[in-house]
């Protein structure tokens, strides 16, 4: 095996470990110890009931209906909520912006206002319009939680449900 180091000038080899020197900063030959450590990082990692079925319901456009999780931190570290976002017009609570220590639970509400998804879902205008619509709106809403420090940085939510009743429309 050939040597190459003997065939290059002092000079460039003071070159070569200052431009080393240089780029290592701080870093070369640092007379503490230092640990290399293999553990995967401490976060947290949620688990739980991920959908939430109410079943078949009876529902009154005036009154609003409300989802509620309960989810674990089987992690090592904490996790942090950081936003819940919702569709069909849905609302998440203040309080599901927490942080869920190892070993704890949380709870996740979501409520959907009945007469903005009527509306929206089957043209309900408030009585006055003749045609009724019977039978069942099957509802499915994905809530996406946001999360910081946890081992995945998104979770889907499920809530379902099967709307019954007479919508006018």
């Amino acid at each position: 095996m050939k040597n190459i180091l003997s065939e290059i000038s002092q000079q460039e080899k003071n070159r070569i470990l200052e431009m080393h020197k240089s780029a290592s900063a701080n870093h070369y030959l640092s007379e503490q110890e230092t640990t290399v450590s293999n553990q995967e990082p401490v976060v947290g990692h949620l688990t739980g009931d991920f959908t939430v079925d109410l079943g078949e319901m009876m529902v009154d456009p005036s009154k609003n209906i409300t989802w509620e999780w309960t989810i674990n931190n089987t992690g090592k570290g904490p996790i942090s909520i950081k936003e819940v976002k919702t569709s069909f017009g849905a609302i998440s609570d203040p309080s599901n912006i927490q942080t869920i220590q190892p070993n704890e639970s949380g709870n996740i509400k979501v409520t959907l206002k009945m007469e903005d998804y009527l509306k929206r879902e089957v043209g309900y205008d408030f009585p006055g319009q003749k045609d009724i619509m019977n039978g069942l709106l099957e509802f499915d809403m994905a809530v996406l939680l946001i999360t910081e420090n946890g081992r995945k940085k998104k979770y889907q939510l499920n809530a379902k449900a099967d709307f019954k009743g007479k919508f006018i429309y």
